[in-house]
């Protein structure tokens, strides 16, 4: 593998994934670690947007690590990139030659995943169908949308998905979490972190609020105007570049979420059809990377 000539405060570690399982909270606590520095916004989509991976490095640099001079950790917390192995793995070894990043990668129970993804595209104003009838959907709109975001179940499938990482990248350069864990001793998973990094690992962080919390719309109309196509929206995507509009549909959908409202719950049936599909993936999964999934296997199942 080639050496390559990257910019200085280009990314050396890069949070992979998954989605719905913390990436936002992580973001917040490592952003206040003096040693850190964190793409602003969060995902850059560097590896998987084209419209982004055609700047080059120097134009990840200029727009997404301005100031980063000067950091020992330089990350990239992109979640898309854990599904989009097919696109995110050959752009990674491109970019990176004969180095390697590291990686991190924090996991939740996939079926409060599953279902916590699937509220979240319903609040954003992307999904119209019953949970039931989008996952009977799943299969047909990530074949016909890759990067669609719609592999409410599949994005569960953690050994799967997992497998061309560990195949692409030796194992040492991964660091696996759980959104358990973080919720339960925030300050000693971020000490994990700290150390697989090789920052200081005693840093406490002063601000340990979780973000991007579950919530539901406040507004129908607001999500109609943002998801549907409109003149406005083509002369905004003209004129701004992506990471200004992923930052400003980010702001509106946060502003639109009220968070203090009741979460529609999961029903015990579907939530014991989900856990029997995902245990063998669980069983693989806990397999390769080492952690401890009982709490996850811990469900009655229907037979």
């Amino acid at each position: 593998m080639s050496t390559v000539k990257l910019p200085a405060t280009f990314p050396n570690f890069i949070g992979i994934g998954a989605s719905k399982c913390g990436t936002s909270s992580l973001y917040a606590y490592l952003q206040q670690h003096p040693e850190v520095f964190l793409s602003v916004p969060k995902e850059t989509q560097y590896f998987t947007y084209d419209e982004v991976f055609e700047l080059g490095p120097e134009g990840l640099v200029a727009n997404y690590f301005g100031g980063a001079e000067g950091y020992s950790a330089i990350g990239d917390i992109t979640p898309t990139y854990f599904i989009a192995s097919q696109v995110a793995i050959p752009r990674i070894l491109e970019s990176y030659g004969d180095r390697t990043p590291k990686f991190i990668l924090i996991f939740r129970d996939p079926v409060e995943r599953a279902w916590s993804h699937y509220l979240h595209k319903l609040r954003a104003g992307g999904e119209t169908e019953s949970f039931v009838h989008a996952m009977a959907l799943e299969e047909k709109r990530m074949a016909r949308e890759p990067l669609g975001w719609w592999g409410y179940v599949m994005e569960g499938r953690y050994a799967l998905n997992m497998r061309p990482w560990l195949e692409a990248f030796p194992r040492e350069y991964f660091l696996f979490l759980l959104t358990e864990d973080l919720a339960a001793d925030p300050i000693r998973v971020l000490r994990d972190i700290y150390q697989f990094l090789g920052v200081d690992p005693d840093y406490v962080v002063p601000d340990l609020e979780r973000q991007n919390t579950a919530g539901v719309a406040k507004s129908e109309q607001v999500l109609k105007l943002i998801n549907s196509p409109s003149l406005l929206k083509s002369l905004v995507k003209q004129v701004l570049p992506l990471r200004y509009r992923q930052s400003l549909k980010t702001r509106i959908i946060e502003f639109n979420t009220n968070h203090r409202a009741p979460i529609p719950e999961l029903s015990p049936e579907l939530r014991i059809q989900l856990a029997d599909y995902y245990r063998p993936d669980i069983e693989e999964f806990e397999a390769m990377t080492g952690l401890d999934l009982r709490r996850w296997k811990n469900v009655p199942s229907s037979e």
